[in-house]
């Protein structure tokens, strides 16, 4: 999140805070199973109990759980395009970087 004064590509300013994020919601284990396929590798994740997540992560462990849900809606509105709009498409590129 920034809250810096800037120009968008087409000059207009922008500002207040804007979320850093991409536009599709991903939880932990989407993620994780994301990365394996990509990666072309078994995954196993064992199943830990939500209540053992809690009480290591506290209010943390949401974020596993569930996942965060912030919206990207202001940032795209204001011009920014993302190169990659799915998480599989921009692991890929990371991965296998041609």
């Amino acid at each position: 999140m920034t809250d810096n004064k800037t120009n968008d590509k087409s000059g207009v300013l922008i500002t207040g805070p804007y979320n850093a994020v991409a536009p599709q919601h991903v939880d932990h284990k989407y993620f994780m199973k994301t990365i394996a396929k990509i990666m072309k590798r078994p995954l196993f994740l064992p199943p830990v109990p939500a209540f053992l997540i809690k009480a290591v992560l506290g209010e943390m462990s949401d974020v596993i759980l569930k996942g965060s849900r912030v919206s990207s809606v202001k940032i795209t509105r204001a011009g920014f395009q993302f190169v990659f709009n799915s998480l599989y498409d921009a692991l890929d590129d990371i991965v296998n970087d041609d």
